[in-house]
């Protein structure tokens, strides 16, 4: 593992557990068991290191996108369902949704790790879902009028409420959210209502 790796990690844990307001470099330097010098050779101030770990989070995101080719052969329904399962996995994991409910705490400081967010996760995610859309249709097997907007509206049917209980739940509110019965309710809704609308 690298120094910044080991860093932001240790970063990570005490944002978690403090909280970014109650962080700071002595206790993230206790956390990676280095001086604060060490700290300080890497990131400039605490705001660097929280965008390090945004963008931590953000790689995780993208390791775990869907290659939608994967999926052109598949049954809609089987699709639909291998998406939902890639793009809200990260959020059904308890680590990744208290990162997550970090970053978002305090994106309203920092605008620009809200926006490296979106531009790096998000639009990726939903370009990926909008691209495997397109192939379906000149197959036929879906019939989307417009499917950018389709794509954003499948990852919010997908991700709106597994994201307020990673926001505002407990970690045992998550555990007890049975993603699979929502997961399958949203790919009836979406078959049924978007993409049977043409």
């Amino acid at each position: 593992m690298t120094r910044r790796m080991a860093l932001i990690n240790a970063a990570t844990r005490v944002f978690i557990r403090e909280g970014y307001d109650s962080a700071t470099m002595d206790k993230v330097a206790t956390e990676a068991r280095v001086s604060k010098r060490s700290i300080y050779e890497c990131y400039e101030n605490k705001a660097a290191l929280l965008s390090a770990v945004a963008e931590q989070v953000a790689d995780r995101d993208m390791a775990a996108i869907f290659v939608p080719r994967e999926l052109d052969h598949l049954p809609a329904r089987d699709a639909l369902l291998a998406i939902g399962r890639a793009i809200a996995g990260r959020a059904h994991d308890r680590d990744a949704a208290a990162r997550f409910r970090v970053i978002v705490t305090e994106s309203r400081h920092f605008p620009g790790i809200a926006r490296k967010m979106r531009e790096s996760t998000l639009s990726c995610i939903e370009g990926a879902i909008e691209d495997y859309f397109r192939v379906q249709l000149r197959r036929g097997t879906l019939r989307l009028a417009a499917p950018g907007r389709a794509a954003k509206l499948y990852v919010q049917m997908v991700c709106t409420e597994l994201y307020e209980h990673a926001l505002f739940g407990s970690a045992e509110d998550l555990a007890r959210f049975d993603f699979d019965a929502h997961l399958s309710h949203v790919v009836e809704v979406f078959l049924h209502g978007v993409a049977a609308g043409g």
